[in-house]
């Protein structure tokens, strides 16, 4: 720029490089905030186009056929889209013709049930104590809340009587709502239940600390029998591939068990195959694997593919695992080989009262039929380990090649199996970078593999010893929602790919094609169209906008639609379930805000014109402002091709500017007309007469003033 009359053009036709949140004056102009950015993407001409449109507000499940009540709050622990799938019913057949849908939506979700049961727990005492005392904690839970906990204590040896008086004593429990039952007293071998009749929630444990004498390694033990609460796993699919969408209940379970605040809700994780347990050597029927809890499951039942059930995956981890074996359930997995290949999470002793969880007991099942387990594992089952150095288990299970299984650790880098399961060589990758706590599994983009970090953002393997940062201008958290509203910390999530893009959770989109961050919807306000400009205030982002915040995407076989799914519901079906996103029609509003401008950051500068290229029918709505002293300007430009001539042909539309100041930014918000997708900006321009530089100072508020008093200055001067 230049000093005088002279006006000197800002121009900004390159937005590819997308939003960077990390404030940096050395972004190029066509970097974008956060704020006040969403629904819109850059092409390989730099131009800013909107992303793909929503077709449905709406897409909705009839709780009640799930035995909920319309108030029932209840999370989506799991989400898969099967395809191609095709209905035969002649009455509800599956659309013909090039745009016909071809999905099923494999969904599974968890609720609880509170105060179901009078709660059960089993006590217990091993090693033949003789003498001594132990503390029995009992902490009550009301509507899932913690309550204080209270403590009564008793000798090694009290009786079923003294037990009941010593936790009837206690103010959360009170007379007569406990019942002591079972072969007494408690001593070596004796199994007690205590039953509170209260109708309230308590978790037990017990503590002894060398207060016990005689016997060897004397301890006592706590279990839950039946809890006052039930949690109940719903599996089912949304069909679709039909003229008129439906719903179908795959499996539901439900357990006694005592809800804690702070556990945070299962996953349930899916997959596709093929299986024939009638006959392996002969290609079997399509089949989608599924594992929660203690449930590996395949649906439909392979040696009956034409009945709606299921059939075990192998065998059920606690049928299969020896009597001495830990407690466990099923977490992870992953079709690889044609077997299905699950990870349980073992529990093992780590001293008193600890204990160490991880998930890298792997077992699969036979080749081509995944409801029998590898012959091969024999007493290894469950015992499996791949690489025991830092037992912290895997976040990652990718099957790359039939093979290579890629095994991301939570901590110590990765291991490549390569080979047949049966006899596969491992090889260790200690500078991949691990996941941490991270919840998100990852997936195959057209660059390589990309996993988010607990903490440390998002990452990219493409094969050999090392993987790469690819958000270093983005907060390390901005993948994830925000879990400041629950107690359990963060939940689990889900990314998918999408043509070019990689969608993920917290609305973000990655392009692969130019590294370019953008956001899918803003998070505190999904655009209805009667608010297009996203207001500017700092209010934290209110609780119902977790309902509003994808947190699991998938994707059809086609690459034309995408399907975003919130975490939790709390009145199905006036709740979205899911959004359905359409790749062909693209969105009628989106809103693109810069950076402060480099060229005008501490320069005091006058904003005389700006120069619109668009292309399209719509308008523009358009900001120009000081960020330092807030002096703005504030317009609209209507965007109408001639008659006759192309929509996709650019043209210019000028219109004045008056705004004088430092740390110029630009925001643009773009409306079609009707339903018709929102202008493309091609580029934007600023006229600008410059003036001052700012001295920089340690007191912002010094500096603020001296940008105002500059101005102020610059403004008689050209007046």
């Amino acid at each position: 720029m230049s000093k005088g009359d002279e006006l000197a053009p800002i121009e900004i036709s390159d937005f590819t490089p997308g939003i960077k949140q990390v404030a940096s004056p050395n972004h190029p102009d066509g970097a974008a905030l956060e704020k006040g950015t969403y629904g819109c993407i850059a092409t390989q001409s730099g131009a800013l186009v909107p992303l793909p449109e929503y077709t449905e507000k709406r897409i909705t499940l009839n709780p009640e056929s799930y035995g909920y009540t319309a108030d029932t709050d209840f999370w989506l622990i799991g989400a898969f889209a099967a395809d191609p799938v095709y209905s035969l019913d002649l009455s509800n057949p599956t659309p013909v013709g090039p745009d016909q849908k071809n999905t099923d939506i494999y969904f599974a979700l968890q609720t609880w049930e509170l105060g179901a049961n009078n709660a059960q727990w089993y006590l217990q005492s091993y090693g033949s104590p003789t003498g001594g005392t132990i503390d029995i904690k009992v902490t009550p839970l009301t509507a899932g809340v913690r309550g204080t906990p209270e403590i009564a204590t008793v000798a090694y040896n009290a009786s079923n009587a003294t037990i009941d008086s010593a936790l009837e004593a206690l103010p959360s429990v009170g007379s007569g709502n406990v019942t002591v039952s079972g072969t007494g007293p408690l001593s070596a071998g004796n199994q007690l239940t205590i039953e509170f009749t209260n109708g309230n929630s308590y978790n037990l444990g017990v503590s002894w600390y060398g207060t016990l004498t005689g016997g060897t390694n004397a301890y006592v033990a706590t279990s839950q029998a039946q809890g006052a609460d039930n949690v109940t796993y719903d599996v089912g699919r949304l069909c679709l591939s039909r003229e008129n969408p439906t719903t179908e209940q795959i499996l539901t379970a439900t357990e006694a068990g005592a809800y804690e605040v702070l556990t945070r809700p299962k996953t349930c994780d899916f997959g596709a195959s093929r299986s024939n347990a009638n006959d392996p050597t002969q290609v079997g029927p399509s089949v989608i694997g599924f594992v929660v809890d203690e449930y590996a499951r395949i649906f439909p039942d392979d040696s009956n593919p034409t009945l709606q059930s299921t059939a075990k995956m192998g065998e059920d981890s606690l049928n299969v695992a020896a009597e001495d074996q830990p407690f466990l359930f099923n977490t992870n997995l992953v079709m690889h080989q044609g077997r299905a290949v699950v990870f349980p999470t073992v529990f093992t002793a780590m001293g008193i009262l600890e204990t160490y969880a991880q998930n890298e007991s792997m077992w699969w099942t036979e080749p081509n039929d995944l409801t029998s387990l590898e012959g091969n594992l024999g007493d290894k089952y469950l015992n499996f380990v791949v690489g025991s150095e830092n037992p912290t288990g895997y976040m990652v299970m990718e099957s790359l090649t039939a093979n290579e299984l890629l095994l991301i650790k939570t901590k110590g880098g990765a291991i490549l199996l390569r080979g047949d399961l049966d006899n596969s060589a491992a090889s260790t990758l200690p500078y991949v970078q691990s996941t941490g706590q991270s919840l998100n599994r990852g997936s195959t983009t057209p660059v390589g593999f990309m996993y988010p970090v607990d903490g440390g953002g998002l990452w990219l393997w493409k094969g050999g010893d090392v993987s790469q940062h690819i958000s270093k201008d983005m907060d390390p958290e901005f993948w994830r929602p925000d879990y400041s509203q629950t107690a359990y910390g963060t939940n689990f999530t889900q990314m998918c790919r999408w043509q070019e893009l990689v969608l993920l959770p917290n609305n973000w989109v990655f392009d692969t094609d130019y590294n370019g961050y953008w956001r899918m919807e803003p998070i505190d306000d999904l655009p209805d169209g009667t608010n297009p400009v996203l207001d500017d205030d700092d209010d934290p982002t209110p609780a119902t906008a977790r309902q509003e915040t994808f947190f699991r995407w998938v994707a059809d076989w086609k690459g034309r639609w995408a399907y975003g799914f919130p975490e939790t519901y709390s009145s199905l079906p006036s709740d979205a379930f899911c959004r359905e996103y359409d790749s062909t029609t693209k969105r009628n509003l989106f809103s693109w805000q810069s950076h402060p401008i480099a060229s005008t950051i501490d320069t005091i500068v006058d904003v005389h014109e700006l120069v619109l290229t668009a292309s399209g029918n719509g308008q523009v709505d358009w900001i120009v402002r000081s960020d330092f002293t807030g002096d703005e300007d504030t317009g609209t430009i209507d965007v109408a091709q001639e008659s006759g001539v192309s929509e996709d042909i650019p043209f210019l539309i000028r219109t004045r500017v008056g705004v004088q100041g430092s740390h110029i930014q630009i925001k643009l918000t773009s409306r079609g007309v009707g339903n018709q997708a929102a202008p493309t900006i091609h580029g934007v321009k600023l006229l600008v007469r410059e003036g001052q530089h700012v001295q920089r100072s340690y007191d912002e508020k010094q500096v603020g003033a001296q940008v105002r008093e500059h101005s102020s200055a610059f403004a008689s001067s050209n007046s």
